[in-house]
Parts: C-alpha cells; structure tokens; sequence
C-alpha cells in the first residue's frame, strides 16, 4: 500500500455518482465514477443497475481502483464507515459531508467536537 512519501502532494480524488450526459443505455441508468478534478480525467467507472444505490457503486470501485496517498472526497451519501475504511485500508484519506438528512451522524461529529474543544479548554486551564 503507497500512504504517500513524507513531502509529495496527495492527489485529489473526487468520488461521486454523476453521470455523463448521453451515458444512458436505455432503460438503465448512466455509469459514474471516479474523478481527479485536476487532471479532468476520469480514473474509474462501473455500469450499475437500478437497484443499485451510490454507496455500494463506491464501494466497488474502491475494490478496483488504488487510492494509496490520495485524499478522497464525497458527499453525505458515502458517510457510512464501510466507505471511510474501505478508503483508509487502501492507504487513502477521506474528506466527507454529512447534512441534516444523517441526523445521528451530525449529532456524533458535533459531540466529537465538542469533546475535543471541552478537552483543550481544559489542558490550557490546568496547564502548569
């Protein structure tokens, strides 16, 4: 697994559901895939069918795609801990949004927070 030398720029990743316009075969919804938004390339794609939702079409393309000393990005719908450590077991770093729709989700992260914030307080007030 490539964690990225101390020094070198971590490439960008972009990991999201869009479809190309005109990517549709009939009936069946369009590939999407994996962007680096800097080369404007895309990096991977898979064909899913209807049942199919985004998070586990992440999935699969994290099972093919390397990820090692990237740094990942997606939307609220790839929060689920699969993703984050499918992202993190390939050598990668994670930047994801969670929104109001993932109420539990929001509540935890604001807690973490907090926490961390209560716990600085706390060193600075009691420092010697």
């Amino acid at each position: 697994m490539d964690r990225g030398a101390p020094g070198r720029a971590r490439a960008h990743v972009a990991l999201d559901g869009k479809c190309l316009r005109g990517s549709r075969d009939g009936d069946g919804p369009a590939p999407g895939g994996r962007v680096r938004p800097h080369a404007a390339a895309v990096l991977g794609q898979i064909r899913v069918d209807a049942q199919t939702n985004e998070h586990q079409a992440a999935l699969a393309l994290l099972g093919i795609v390397p990820v090692g000393g990237s740094a990942l990005t997606g939307d609220a719908t790839l929060c689920p801990r699969d993703v984050a450590a499918a992202v993190v077991d390939g050598g990668g770093h994670y930047v994801l949004t969670a929104k109001d729709n993932q109420p539990g989700l929001v509540a935890d992260i604001e807690a973490g927070l907090g926490f961390e914030d209560a716990a600085r307080g706390l060193a600075a007030a009691t420092s010697p």
